[in-house]
Order: C-alpha cells, then structure tokens, then sequence
C-alpha cells in the first residue's frame, strides 16, 4: 500500500521576458539552483537568496543593458507539482501570465 505523501517546498525560479529579450532565449519557467526550501523557517533564508540574485542580477545589468527586465526572477511555492507565486521581482503580471501558460 502506497501512501500519497505532500511534498511542498520554495524555490527560486527565473525566466526570460520576450518582450525585452533581444536573442533566442528558451521559453519557460528554469530553476537558479537546486535548492529546496523545504521548511517554515527557510523561508527567511529563500528571501536572503533571492535578494542575493537580484543583488547579482543588479551588477550584471550594469554590462548588459536592460538585463532586469529580460531576466525575471520569482520565488515560486511549489506544491505536489503545482506552482503558485510567493514573490516576484517586480509588481506586475509577468509571473502569474508564466504560471498559466
């Protein structure tokens, strides 16, 4: 007898946005890391992550102009293969369009 076990976890998550992309970019939604934040206590430490990808995503926008807005990034609550935002880059509908293609 197989038991149907939950499995839930944050994970950071990026994307490209064909509206500023200039290249062949893939679509859909990649994973940063491997990583899984699978408890209520890693989600400050998912948050310190993320804020370290935009952090990097900052200085390589430097060199690459426009680089922000072509690579979004999102940490996304992902539960029995179902994904749902917990938080994006920006404050918009970008994130929620991706999730419901």
């Amino acid at each position: 007898m197989s038991k149907n076990i939950s499995t839930s976890y944050y994970q950071i998550c990026y994307c490209f946005d064909k509206n500023y992309t200039t290249g062949n970019f893939p679509p859909g939604i990649f994973i940063v890391n491997n990583k899984k934040y699978t408890d209520i206590e890693e989600v400050e430490e998912v948050e310190k992550d993320f804020n370290k990808y935009m952090q990097d995503r900052k200085k390589d926008s430097e060199y690459e102009y426009g680089w922000e807005l072509e690579y979004r990034l999102s940490i996304l609550f992902i539960k029995n293969e179902n994904k749902s935002l917990y938080k994006s880059d920006y404050d918009d509908d970008f994130w929620y369009e991706q999730l419901n293609k």
